[in-house]
């Protein structure tokens, strides 16, 4: 199983795949939508993934659609990732390596994710 950090925004994501070893498989950025998700990610090209993403507003559904093919997800909380918040070179690309090698070496605080029931109660 390989190692995919993803450094989310809006309209485009970066991301870096490697090895349990370190060795970077994979960088590219890619069209945050659920169809280049599920393209980039296909299980048929790239193999079970463990992906690493920071929690923000899209991590819901971008987790979501990630499981949905086969893979894990683990949300980050980017408050406790000292690796990106601390980086002096920040860039897209940077922060998805990082993630892929925080991710590889168990690294991380795990956030707290709400099932889709809560997610999507109607509040009124």
């Amino acid at each position: 199983m390989n190692y995919t950090g993803m450094d989310l925004a809006v309209k485009s994501s970066a991301i870096c795949m490697v090895t349990k070893d370190g060795e970077i498989l994979k960088e590219f950025e890619i069209l945050t939508t659920p169809e280049d998700l599920r393209k980039a990610l296909d299980v048929r090209q790239v193999g079970l993934l463990r992906v690493a993403i920071e929690a923000c507003g899209i991590s819901h559904w971008v987790a979501d659609v990630i499981e949905g093919l086969g893979h894990e997800v683990v949300v980050i909380d980017p408050r406790s990732c000292k690796a990106i918040a601390s980086s002096k070179r920040k860039n897209d690309r940077l922060d998805a390596r990082t993630l892929a090698h925080v991710l590889r070496s168990n690294f991380y605080t795990e956030t707290y994710r709400k099932g889709t029931i809560i997610r999507d109660f109607p509040y009124f």
